[in-house]
């Protein structure tokens, strides 16, 4: 799972975490869940109903929430109950994530490892412009959506083209 920190805060807990310092292992728990959404403490607060003040109390290992606080923590993390509160069972409870918060942008991803064309094709835009590939994709679908607009299409769905068989 790759880490992302929105602030010293979380970096500076997880090394605690990490190192021994703190011995708190559910804050470790829920901060590794946190960041893995790539949240901050203000993103949690806000699908979950819990005070961002509070969850950063929890985090810092200065307080511990009680069951029914880790419940709807865990629900808004999606992971399993027994994994957030005991470090038992799966952390993945198989349900997705209830809503992104309103402050953080969806995040998109686009798998193209099994278009050989679409994927060679972007890499060589990238290496001739000297882009990386999520620039060179994002500058292609760009230039794709203008051209869509120069034709005067409003609507994706009233395109009259159909997709090449």
């Amino acid at each position: 799972m790759k880490r992302i920190f929105h602030t010293v805060h979380d970096l500076s807990i997880l090394f605690m975490t990490d190192y021994g310092v703190m011995e708190n292992e559910l804050a470790h728990r829920l901060i590794k869940a946190r960041s893995g959404h790539g949240w901050s403490q203000a993103d949690l607060s806000e699908v979950s109903g819990v005070a961002a003040a509070q969850i950063s109390r929890y985090e810092s290992g200065r307080a511990k929430p009680r069951p029914e606080v880790v419940a709807k923590l865990a629900k808004s993390l999606a992971v399993g109950f027994e994994w957030l509160a005991y470090g038992t069972g799966d952390i993945d409870d198989g349900s997705e994530v209830p809503r992104y918060p309103a402050s953080q942008k969806p995040v998109y991803t686009l798998d193209l490892g099994d278009d050989e064309e679409l994927r060679s094709t972007l890499e060589e835009l990238a290496q001739h412009y000297g882009l990386t590939l999520q620039m060179a994709v994002k500058t292609a679908l760009l230039e794709a959506v203008k051209g869509l607009k120069k034709e005067g299409l409003k609507d994706p769905s009233e395109n009259p083209r159909k997709p090449k068989s």
